[in-house]
């Protein structure tokens, strides 16, 4: 206990010492037009005015890249990924994620092995459980066992009245995001078979309750797929301490307490929904009326 009571906690630190250095310098940048802060929105409106002159110089370029985009990306729903200037921003700013722009391009893979892109926290322990292709050869669980199954387990949903009425609410989310053009579909056996004629793998569709509307999930764990999938990283998302250390640092900068912080979020519209998965991932979401 004498140990733990002269121990520092975690949240002692200051924030100086726990942001990036590129946070940082975006900081300080900022802290200098503390008295004049009309120049500072003067200076934010030169700036995307020449991010915005980059774009258009670079946009012929992502036009020529996507005429040799898989046919499944380039049907994706507008706008679309400017990955010209993406990889430009990506080098500008010294990201470690230099393929990050190929991804976008190509499409994110979803199975097997994916490279480190030393944007999020490492975690060497999340190896892969299962080895897709080893998986073709069990009995129980190769892709045509799988969606025999799955088919089965969707229709007897269907006509389960004790969960009918959230089958039809993913149901008709699904339908909403078809003709929103977020997905495609809805297809037939036919349909899939002939889209896909090398074979695919199915996953099973639910809705989650998300403020009264039901937002469609596809299940990739259900169908092991997410077990074949091997990254060294961890995604993490921001927490309420990095306002606090963004506020620290601040106050470090400044040397007084004479200013209010303000904080604003942007989020984008069905973000994932905008990324593409790579064309050897491609699965199909099963949901039946």
């Amino acid at each position: 206990m004498g140990e733990h009571m002269d121990a520092v906690s975690p949240l002692a630190r200051m924030g100086r010492a726990v942001l990036d250095m590129g946070l940082r310098a975006a900081l300080q940048c900022v802290a200098g037009f503390r008295t004049t802060p009309g120049e500072l929105v003067a200076d934010r409106r030169r700036r995307m005015d020449i991010v915005n002159q980059c774009a258009a110089d670079l946009q012929p370029l992502t036009d020529q890249c996507r005429e040799h985009m898989p046919e499944h990306i380039r049907r994706m729903k507008s706008p679309h990924i400017h990955v010209a200037l993406l990889a430009c921003c990506v080098k500008a700013c010294g990201l470690p994620d230099a393929q990050l722009h190929l991804d976008c391009a190509l499409g994110f893979r979803i199975c097997g092995e994916v490279e480190y892109s030393g944007m999020f926290k490492h975690a060497p322990a999340a190896e892969a459980k299962e080895n897709y292709e080893c998986l073709q050869d069990d009995p129980a669980w190769s892709d045509p066992a799988w969606n025999a199954r799955l088919h089965e387990r969707t229709l007897r949903d269907r006509d389960n009245p004790a969960v009918a009425e959230e089958v039809a609410a993913v149901w008709e989310a699904t339908i909403k995001e078809a003709g929103a053009r977020w997905i495609e579909g809805p297809f037939s056996q036919a349909d899939i078979e002939a889209r896909f004629p090398d074979g695919h793998l199915a996953c099973r569709r639910f809705g989650v309750d998300q403020k009264g509307s039901i937002r469609p999930c596809d299940d990739c764990k259900g169908n092991k797929l997410n077990a074949c999938l091997q990254i060294m990283e961890r995604l993490v998302c921001s927490t309420p301490e990095l306002a606090a250390d963004i506020a620290a640092e601040f106050a470090h900068v400044f040397g007084d307490y004479a200013w209010k912080p303000q904080f604003c979020t942007d989020d984008v519209e069905k973000a994932y929904r905008r990324l593409a998965r790579h064309g050897h991932s491609l699965l199909d979401g099963g949901c039946c009326r």
